[in-house]
């Protein structure tokens, strides 16, 4: 049993210096793609596979190739935050003057809370 286990650590001694640890993939996002600002407040990703970024500059989406930026004219701020998907798949966010959104047909919806 002595010999198998000495055995073992010398082979694991020869072997350790030709390994090589792997290198996690990235890729990085820039103003290439279309990112508007690196300042991102909320990050989520869809059941399709989209990422969505909450930022200072507003609300953008990267399909793996290209950053889109969605707007309202009802925005108080540009900055968004606090992404959310419903059960139903809608996605609601907000800004920091308390305004409340919602994406329909690739454009900011204010949700208007009655009193």
């Amino acid at each position: 049993m002595r010999i198998i286990t000495s055995f073992l650590l010398f082979a694991l001694l020869c072997v350790s210096p030709i390994t090589r640890a792997q290198s996690p993939f990235y890729h990085g996002l820039s103003g290439e793609q279309g990112l508007l600002s690196n300042e991102i407040y909320s990050i989520i990703q869809d059941e399709n596979g989209f990422i969505w970024f909450g930022s200072d500059a507003g609300l953008m989406r990267y399909n793996g190739i290209s950053v889109e930026h969605f707007t309202s004219e009802d925005q108080n701020s540009k900055s968004i935050t606090g992404l959310s998907f419903s059960k139903s798949g809608r996605l609601y966010m907000y800004n920091f003057n308390g305004q409340v959104f919602f994406l329909h047909k690739n454009r900011l919806v204010q949700l208007v809370l009655l009193e």
